[in-house]
């Protein structure tokens, strides 16, 4: 009889049947032998007949005739399971199923298989991880359900913080884009709420820091500068600035000694002394943020300056982290001045941005055929309880270069001109100034 699916191994089951009768423990007919090996009765009586083994011969099992053993399948499927589980196709199974739920009768009916046998098969199929499921006497295959959703980062409990960057203002230098930085900063506190702007260096213009800088300032000396700095950057209530030091600043303590970032700080009771060239910025108890004033030109990609400090600066934590010095890693955020470049991008758990400056086109990068980028960046970000970055967003205030735009800035020059008007000794009476 024809089978759709894996044939059962008759001559083991026709050696049993015989071994059954012969100890008394079976009747020689086809409704025992059918119970006995748990195979549909007719299945029994049509495969008997076909051997040979007719009404007459049930009674011997000596005189019926012998059957070579089949050959057993050892073929698995493309997940490495075996194609059949007690001689029953799992495709078969999954098959019938997938077209309805059926009561175990009517599967075993459809496989032409004893119940028995198509129970242990589909213990068998479920064990090995087939998608079949077993209620009372119904048997199914149910839809696909995709499993339950792993928490994420996003489902987190988070703070949001928000902050401003404004680098590379250069006041003093003929090129400062004041009106830009005020417009920015005023942007950050009243429209953003900012509290906290951060200045990854070049505060001012310096002294003698490239070929013919000193036709492209309007304060020269270390003490001008320092005025135009003090009073040129605009107070917010509530509002602190962290300064950092770069090269330009640098220049005066290279020249005498003397350093204007922290002489600015101390007249600017809103601004905090972060020092020069690296300065790490506590952005909670447990995360910090790290503004970066590097040495030497813009490279030919924009990132690269970026990527290259970040990857040191892990490896830095790495090691601090090994030694006992820190627990974990603490930087989030690092921000670089000096190259007056725009970009933004993570280097695994760290934000890293370049925010861009507030110093346009002077000699010296028209020389190198650069153009600056003239803008501030307001940052917020989400932070979980555990120190990630949930959400980041890059708000770039963005301004276009004004030619002269220095005569909006405070200038000292001008300021000592219009306290230094000297007042008349004497005065004449009305009488004698009408010459009576």
């Amino acid at each position: 009889m024809p089978s759709r699916h894996q044939p059962y191994n008759w001559p083991a089951l026709v050696e049993k049947a015989a071994r059954l009768i012969r100890a008394g423990r079976c009747q020689p007919t086809y409704v025992d032998i059918a119970d006995k090996l748990k195979v549909p009765r007719p299945t029994v009586d049509d495969r008997f007949r076909s051997l040979g083994i007719s009404l007459d011969l049930l009674p011997h099992p000596a005189r019926w005739p012998k059957i070579a053993p089949a050959k057993v399948s050892k073929r698995e499927n493309a997940s490495g399971q075996p194609d059949s589980f007690n001689g029953i196709s799992a495709a078969e199974v999954v098959k019938l199923l997938r077209r309805s739920p059926l009561a175990l009768p009517d599967l075993a009916d459809r496989l032409d298989r004893g119940r028995g046998p198509v129970v242990e098969a589909l213990a068998q199929m479920i064990a090995a991880g087939y998608g079949i499921v077993r209620e009372g006497q119904t048997v199914k295959v149910p839809p696909y359900r995709l499993p339950d959703r792993i928490p994420v980062l996003s489902d987190a409990k988070s703070r949001t913080f928000r902050f401003a960057v404004a680098s590379d203002w250069h006041i003093g230098s003929k090129a400062a884009q004041v009106s830009a930085l005020r417009a920015f900063l005023d942007a950050a506190v009243n429209r953003y709420g900012c509290q906290h702007v951060l200045v990854p260096g070049d505060i001012c213009a310096g002294y003698g820091v490239y070929r013919g800088q000193a036709n492209e300032v309007y304060a020269y000396a270390a003490s001008e500068q320092l005025d135009a700095l003090v009073n040129t950057i605009p107070k917010f209530k509530g509002v602190s600035y962290y300064v950092m030091g770069g090269n330009h600043d640098y220049s005066f303590m290279k020249s005498s000694g003397f350093n204007i970032v922290e002489a600015a700080c101390r007249l600017r009771e809103d601004w905090v002394y972060c020092g020069f060239d690296e300065a790490t910025v506590p952005l909670t108890p447990d995360l910090d943020i790290v503004m970066w004033h590097p040495s030497g030109g813009v490279p030919y990609a924009l990132t690269y300056r970026g990527q290259k400090f970040a990857a040191e600066l892990a490896q830095r934590e790495l090691v601090e982290i090994i030694t006992g010095k820190k627990e974990r890693p603490r930087t989030r955020f690092i921000f670089w001045g000096h190259l007056h470049v725009a970009a933004s991008f993570p280097h695994g758990p760290i934000q890293v941005i370049g925010p861009g400056c507030f110093e346009g086109r002077n000699s010296y990068l028209k020389q190198k055929g650069l153009t600056p980028m003239i803008q501030g960046v307001v940052v917020e970000a989400k932070i979980t309880d555990e120190g990630l970055i949930q959400e980041f967003t890059a708000h770039e205030l963005r301004y276009v270069e004004q030619e002269d735009d220095w005569h909006n800035a405070w200038i000292p020059s001008q300021a000592r001109q219009a306290h230094e008007r000297i007042v008349p000794m004497f005065r004449l009476s009305k009488a004698k100034a009408a010459g009576g």
